[in-house]
């Protein structure tokens, strides 16, 4: 589930990060390379996701607090929960073999219907500004609405300074709710089932 670009049970169809949706593979899209792809974070990953998120720039624009210096044992942990959680999916965002950044959605835990989802990512500070996360946001986003049917709505949590990824998110059809109040500092943005 959510595993990136090929379709549950058809082999034969794979992620369409264009028309957002799976399509049938024609002999040529198998060579085409991706900008990014996805995958669980596994524990040999331990080195490259603290070298990403052992940097206050990138916690900047995030909603928990920097836990300076994010040190191996802690990371380890992250890495242990993001594949262990049953009310969440976290998937690595992979840019030419190496782990980049992170994509998440989550439901409120206890939360069996999984009507609305928060929808997370983040980047490592060598990875911005090079349109990795508009491609890689836009096909987690529309999988999470493929793999969750029940989903009606994503929302995203965005620094009043991030003005980077309220563009992003807004380009896809997100829209502002107004100020976040679980979040202060930060808008809430929701995206409706298409």
């Amino acid at each position: 589930m959510f595993d990136t670009d090929r379709a549950p049970d058809r082999p034969d169809e794979g992620w369409d990060p264009v028309a957002h949706r799976w399509a049938v593979l024609r002999p040529t899209d198998g060579a085409r390379p991706e900008a990014a792809a996805l995958r669980p974070w596994a524990a040999s990953d331990l080195d490259s996701f603290v070298g990403l998120l052992d940097d206050p720039e990138v916690w900047r624009f995030l909603p928990e607090p920097y836990p300076a210096p994010l040190d191996h044992v802690l990371a380890a942990e992250l890495i242990a929960l993001s594949n262990a959680s049953d009310h969440h999916v976290v998937r690595a965002v992979i840019v030419d073999g190496q782990p980049a950044g992170q994509v998440r959605l989550s439901v409120a835990p206890g939360d069996t219907a999984r009507t609305e989802a928060e929808l997370g990512y983040w980047l490592g500070r060598a990875y911005w500004g090079r349109g990795i996360a508009a491609g890689v946001v836009a096909r987690f986003s529309a999988q999470g609405f493929a793999m969750w049917p029940a989903l009606e709505r994503q929302f995203a949590r965005v620094h009043a300074d991030n003005h980077a990824s309220r563009r992003l998110l807004t380009a896809l059809g997100f829209v502002s709710t107004g100020d976040d109040h679980a979040a202060p500092g930060f808008e809430r943005l929701v995206l409706q089932r298409p």
